[in-house]
């Protein structure tokens, strides 16, 4: 369904925000670099996992992101 090295990881923006937290990092900013459009993340949310239909919109709707931090 992906090709090699490009798989969905399952995670959620706040997922690798905290996991940068806990691993000491501080001033953790995201900046996404690749969204999908409002209305079609929107109608994809209601029939995916609990965990995703939880996700604010603007978090659900990032393909791609940069995380920058400070150790």
């Amino acid at each position: 369904m992906y090709p090699i090295h490009h798989r969905n990881t399952r995670r959620f923006v706040a997922d690798y925000q905290a996991a940068a937290v806990r691993a000491g990092f501080k001033q953790v900013e995201i900046r996404p670099t690749q969204l999908a459009e409002k209305n079609y993340a929107a109608s994809l949310q209601p029939d995916l996992r609990p965990a995703a239909r939880r996700q604010p919109l603007e978090d659900f709707a990032v393909i791609e992101f940069n995380l920058t931090a400070i150790k």
